[in-house]
């Protein structure tokens, strides 16, 4: 292969996965867009009306503290029914393990279009992240594609619709068991 054609190949397939973390990333942050949301609202309809106090204690909170904070207050609040409560359980479930994921997408060192010489295939990145336990340094690796920062995000922008609708309900005050359907797989999905 011609040092040109490589060139056009490489740049082609290390763009494709850019542009699928950076999406994937957007998409993630939207669902806390929707939780802070959320937060605001109940903390309204419980008599915290000045929402810059509300987005000063929401201030710097991270994804996990924000699901957290939101189940807490849902719980505490709401009289779900039994199917409300699966359907809520999914959702913070989902993205529980959606914010593992992203944490592992952004905290880790990806080497996108590395190879060598002979390399003309850029479709797969390989990360790695430190991590720890009693043992002591554990090292996480990934080897990902564009298709599988898609999948991220084909599950962030669901998850966003979820949790719009959600709190949106939540703060109304309407019953949110007819709003979402429950596939073969025990997903809630916004019809």
């Amino acid at each position: 292969m011609k040092s040109k054609e490589k060139k056009i190949i490489h740049k082609s397939h290390t763009d494709e996965i850019y542009r699928a973390i950076g999406k994937f990333v957007v998409e993630f942050e939207l669902i806390c867009y929707w939780i802070r949301f959320g937060i605001t609202f109940i903390l309204h309809n419980e008599g915290l009306h000045n929402q810059n106090v509300t987005q000063i204690l929401l201030a710097r909170i991270g994804a996990e503290e924000l699901r957290s904070s939101f189940e807490s207050l849902v719980n505490e609040l709401y009289n779900l029914n039994d199917i409300e409560k699966k359907i809520f359980k999914n959702a913070i479930k989902r993205f529980q393990d959606l914010i593992t994921d992203r944490n592992n997408v952004v905290h880790s060192t990806w080497f996108v279009g590395y190879g060598n010489e002979n390399s003309t295939d850029f479709k797969t990145t390989v990360g790695h992240k430190p991590d720890k336990n009693k043992s002591g340094v554990k090292w996480k690796s990934f080897s990902y594609t564009a298709e599988n920062f898609h999948n991220l995000t084909k599950e962030a922008n669901s998850l966003a619709n979820i949790f719009q609708r959600l709190q949106g309900l939540l703060t109304a005050g309407i019953s949110f068991d007819n709003e979402f359907k429950i596939d073969e797989n025990g997903e809630v999905r916004v019809p």
